[in-house]
Order: C-alpha cells, then sequence, then structure tokens
C-alpha cells in the first residue's frame, strides 16, 4: 500500500515558465496532486505552459489523480498552450504497454484562458491516457483543440467546442 499524501499548490503568480507542470521524470510514480488558484501573468510574445504533464519514454512510472482546479492564465505561449500532455518529452525511442508512463485520472476544471493557444493533449500510442475530464474551461481568441491517443475523456461545458471529437478522431485538431 502507498503512503497517502495529497499536495496541492495554491494562490501563486506564476510568470513566463513551465507553468504547473509534471513530470518529465517520473519513474517513481506522482499521484495525488492539485494545483488551484493560480495565475499566470505571462505577457504576450513570451514563452510558456499552462497545465503541463511531461513524460520521458525511457522512465515509466505513472501519473495519477492529478487536478488543475480554478486557475487562470492570462497569455499562454508558444510552443506549449494552456493545457498540455507531451509524451516523449525531451526523449527518443519507443516505449510499450508495459514500459511507457500509465497517466489516468487528470481533471481539468474551472481554467480560464484570456489569449493564447489551448496547446495539446498527445498520449503515447501504444498506452492511451485514460479518465481525464475537462469541466467549466472558458478560452478565448483562436484557440483549437488537438488530441492523440486518448482512451477516455468526459466533457462537460468546455469553450471552444470540439474537444470530445478531436479525442473521439484519434488524432486531429478542430476549431
Amino acid at each position: 500500500m502507498q503512503p497517502s499524501h495529497n499536495i496541492t499548490v495554491r494562490n501563486n503568480q506564476l510568470g513566463t515558465g513551465m507553468g504547473l507542470s509534471v513530470g518529465s521524470s517520473v519513474s517513481g510514480g506522482v499521484y495525488d496532486v492539485t494545483y488551484q488558484n493560480n495565475v499566470m501573468t505571462e505577457t504576450k510574445g513570451e514563452w510558456g505552459q499552462g497545465a503541463h504533464l511531461k513524460t520521458r519514454v525511457q522512465y515509466g512510472g505513472y501519473v495519477r489523480n492529478v487536478a488543475w482546479l480554478d486557475n487562470v492564465f492570462n497569455v499562454a505561449g508558444s510552443p506549449g498552450g494552456a493545457i498540455k500532455i507531451e509524451t516523449g518529452y525531451q526523449s527518443s525511442g519507443q516505449c510499450n504497454a508495459s514500459t511507457c508512463t500509465a497517466i489516468s485520472d487528470l481533471v481539468i476544471r474551472n481554467l480560464t484562458l484570456k489569449e493564447g493557444s489551448l496547446g495539446s493533449l498527445d498520449c503515447y500510442p501504444d498506452r492511451p491516457c485514460v479518465n481525464l475530464t475537462f469541466e467549466d474551461i472558458r478560452a478565448f481568441a483562436g484557440s483549437k483543440w488537438n488530441c492523440k491517443n486518448v482512451a477516455s475523456i468526459s466533457v462537460k461545458n468546455v469553450q471552444p467546442a470540439g474537444l470530445q471529437a478531436a479525442c473521439a478522431n484519434g488524432s486531429s485538431s478542430l476549431q
């Protein structure tokens, strides 16, 4: 049995950078983490991520029960975007269903993106992400959804529309 721990990162003001990140080295596993009531104050033209999960091919492990709740991103820059699942971060090669990082039970709720790109959900082909929840997302100014290799997702009150369809298509972008 794993020890119980709940880590909450809250009430921060962030500038440019990797945002509210998990990873990239998660071989021992990451679980029960909440990012709540944080504000990203990046300005247009800067480089930055918002909610960012990054894993490396060769490390395995797992990421589960991670939530980003009640966060505001004034601008989410390129190349990241407001929401980014990035498997194979700064690594090369392949992994398989037993060696890829297992990603499950992620929640993004009550997120506001005022300007910038939404980002992308790019999970492993041989070990898709499972049980992703997106609820009460408000994004403005030309955002679009990109999704690959998501096995199960719940979407409620998400703007712009199209996330459910993008993930159902498996490897598409919809506006």
